[in-house]
């Protein structure tokens, strides 16, 4: 009896384990590192002018999360010394927005990418009073600039970075020194495979195709020496 087909069998089974385990071991490795990334935002102007009074917008400190999280992109504060009857008034501006907050989202794996917000405040101040609103009027990240749009996204390394508007807390009057804030929601997901727009498709990892082909491969391989098997046992027996 001709036992060239198991003894073959076997062989191409050992290499297959083999180069699966490598597989494996290549992709364990690749998932070691766990997943983090880095906001950082910056306000522009730093200060916005109310006849002789103001208002101060902070830039915030770097922080580096692994999930979603809410955030304050920047903190309020406001400075008036005038009477109630004469407020310091913030004058509407003619583009429509006053001020920029720009979140710059990063990786330990040197991807990027930033989302620009415009907005506009507006209001009156006194010494013993505040009163103010705010809005986003629009939003610039991956995809372009979108007017009146109050979130955006950025996409890299496998993930999508959505960044959303999520209110505002007014200040209180220079008297009483408390500060306001206006936040935002960060919110990483897995970015989808083969999906619309350029950037924000995943490429699958090489252990996933290394994986695909030997498995292919293998099966093939199979089918082919059954095959051979069949035949020859049907030769021997005529």
């Amino acid at each position: 009896m001709d036992r060239k087909g198991p003894t073959q069998m076997k062989r191409s089974l050992s290499l297959f384990t083999a180069a699966l385990a490598l597989a494996l071991t290549a992709t364990a490795q690749s998932q070691a590192t766990p997943f983090s990334y880095t906001y950082n935002w910056a306000a522009n102007p730093v200060g916005i002018t109310a006849g002789n009074g103001g208002v101060t917008l902070t830039n915030e400190a770097a922080v580096t999360t692994n999930i979603a999280t809410d955030t304050a992109a920047t903190n309020v504060t406001v400075f008036s010394a005038a009477p109630s009857n004469a407020p310091d008034v913030i004058a509407t501006p003619g583009a429509g927005s006053n001020y920029t907050l720009a979140v710059t989202v990063s990786d330990g794996n040197g991807g990027s990418g930033t989302v620009t917000f415009t907005g506009l405040l507006t209001g009156q101040l006194t010494h013993d009073s505040s009163n103010l609103t705010t809005s986003i009027t629009g939003s610039t990240d991956d995809s372009g600039t979108h007017a009146g749009q109050t979130f955006g996204s950025v996409t890299f390394g496998g993930e999508q970075y959505l960044v959303s508007y999520n209110g505002f807390a007014a200040p209180g009057p220079e008297a009483q020194h408390n500060v306001g804030s206006i936040s935002f929601h960060i919110d990483p997901t897995p970015a989808i495979v083969g999906g619309p727009g350029p950037g924000t498709g995943q490429a699958p990892e090489p252990s996933s195709m290394v994986l695909g082909c030997l498995g292919l491969s293998f099966l093939g391989g199979v089918v082919l020496r059954a095959r051979r098997r069949k035949a020859e046992l049907l030769k021997a027996a005529f």
